[in-house]
């Protein structure tokens, strides 16, 4: 069995294709990496906004209805809002929370609808904003590390040589 730290036996006695071997290994992690920093970022920060906006006590208010059980993990209620002021929209998830509340379809809820394409949110927002908050800055966190440990140390290293 091969350790982590011996080089692959094709750059065994050759230190140039060793150099090679660990950087290519470097650029398929770093490459992995802010591929999922940028997954996250863009999956968290376009429910920011509504997700805040409801927290704050702003969007249209009005009655969510359950019409399915997605059966998915975590459990997923989907159903139609019809707002006080708008058409109804179908096909619209709950905000984070509120899927604890539903039961059977039919079920109605207060709702307030912040311009989320499919989400709406429990009276008072709930914390919703909190999870898209945390996973865009662990996304953000994640391309800064990858702007230091990448470009900057290369044009740190070319600098040097």
């Amino acid at each position: 069995m091969r350790s982590a730290r011996t080089s692959p036996k094709w750059a065994e006695g050759h230190p140039e294709r060793k150099q090679l071997a660990l950087r290519i290994r470097n650029a398929v992690l770093a490459g992995a990496g802010l591929i999922f920093a940028l997954i996250r970022v863009t999956s968290g920060a376009p429910h920011l906004g509504p997700a805040w906006s409801a927290h704050e006590g702003h969007g249209t208010p009005g009655t969510w209805t359950a019409t399915e059980d997605r059966c998915s993990k975590p459990r997923t209620w989907v159903g139609t809002f019809t707002g006080t002021s708008a058409d109804a929209r179908s096909d619209i998830r709950t905000g984070i929370g509120m899927d604890a509340d539903v039961t059977a379809v039919g079920q109605q809820f207060p709702a307030v609808d912040t311009g989320d394409c499919g989400t709406v949110f429990a009276p008072g927002g709930g914390d919703a904003w909190i999870a898209d908050a945390a996973g865009s800055a662990f996304g953000a966190c994640g391309i800064l590390a990858w702007i230091w440990f990448v470009p900057v140390r290369m044009l740190r290293r070319s600098a040097m040589a």
